[in-house]
């Protein structure tokens, strides 16, 4: 009975993972690394199982020693070339430095930004490189826009703005202040 609680417990974390994982809105591969623990235990686990069912046979003969002293070179060889691939997957994302000029340039343009309201159509790159929450805005919410108190608009669109004058225009994006 004892001897089954590790297994137990590492099937019980993964399946409590997949079953958290399909109620995650955002899927990214980083959130994998928490069941890997538990991935490791079973492949080692089967590793082990292979090794102990291949005393049966004559053919395959080969001895437990050997294979745990060539498994540490694989896994350094494999590290080795997952490094230098890795970097291959790293993209420079043109759109996402766009709203760092423009948010650059709103924190140059006006140093009390801080305290006063700022809608955006992007909000989560904005809210790392503002460092102040921002409200979202899309594009069929401008006549909440034009009723609020937002001081400052960022919008990927040129839009006809009664309430608001453009104060900066930069690679397709558009910085509006309030006006009244």
């Amino acid at each position: 009975r004892e001897i089954y609680s590790m297994d137990v417990l590492m099937l019980a974390w993964i399946l409590v993972y997949f079953i958290f994982f399909t109620f995650l809105n955002i899927k990214v591969n980083r959130y994998i690394i928490t069941v890997f623990p538990a991935f490791i235990y079973f492949v080692i686990y089967a590793l082990n199982e292979i090794l102990d069912l291949s005393k049966r046979f004559e053919f395959f003969e080969f001895k437990k020693q050997n294979l745990l002293n060539i498994i540490p070179i694989i896994l350094i060889v494999f590290c080795i070339f997952s490094a230098f691939t890795f970097t291959s997957t790293v993209h420079y994302n043109e759109d996402f430095n766009r709203n760092k000029v423009i948010a650059d340039y709103l924190t140059e343009y006006d140093s009390d930004y801080m305290s006063k309201d700022v809608a955006v159509f992007n909000q989560r790159s904005y809210n790392w490189f503002l460092k102040k929450y921002t409200i979202p805005i899309t594009d069929d919410q401008l006549d909440y826009l034009e009723s609020s108190n937002i001081t400052y608009y960022i919008s990927d669109d040129n839009f006809n703005l009664s309430n608001y004058t453009m104060i900066y225009q930069k690679e397709g994006l558009y910085l509006y202040e309030r006006i009244n």
